[in-house]
């Protein structure tokens, strides 16, 4: 156990391969191991070194080909939601809550109010030319509203907020 700081070092320059999260679990069975020895002798058990991660910036994006298909699967009731979260950056709840209160035209700008951002705070996203050309046939198709939701569920309501639900 006095060697416990050096052998844990040793495992991962061995098993360097392990993702952080492999070898965090592997550092919570040996852990819970050491404590319930130590508790059987009735010892003290000794601190486990944490694991080490590596830094190394992941990217993860779908080229343009990659996201026409994407985009080409989803049924047409669905494609205009995700059109938008595939280019604004938003979250799912932020884009089915989006009114048109929200979409402001002379900035070319999506408002997402505080009370819809996981943040708390409000921001102002700028409009994607798809987007904001897909909006714009949406807006004009529905009488140019000043109020009211931009996407409806498949039974023409409002989407819920279903955050709390689980």
């Amino acid at each position: 156990l006095s060697d416990l700081p050096a052998a844990w070092a040793s495992w991962q320059a061995r098993h360097a391969s392990h993702s952080p999260a492999t070898a965090t679990r592997y550092r919570a069975l040996i852990t819970a191991a050491i404590r319930t020895a130590c508790a059987a002798v009735g010892a003290q058990p000794p601190a486990m070194p944490a694991v080490r991660h590596r830094k190394r910036e992941v990217l993860a994006h779908l080229t343009d080909a990659e996201r026409g298909a994407l985009l080409r699967s989803y049924s047409p009731h669905a494609a205009c939601p995700v059109l938008v979260l595939a280019y604004q950056g938003m979250r799912t709840a932020e884009v089915l809550k989006l009114t048109w209160r929200d979409v402001d035209w002379r900035t070319e700008t999506i408002r997402v109010p505080a009370a819809r951002a996981k943040s708390g705070k409000a921001r102002a996203i700028p409009m994607h030319p798809r987007v904001r050309l897909l909006l714009w046939g949406m807006w004009h198709a529905a009488g140019q509203p000043d109020a009211g939701a931009v996407f409806l569920s498949s039974r023409g309501s409002e989407y819920h907020d279903t955050r709390d639900l689980g």
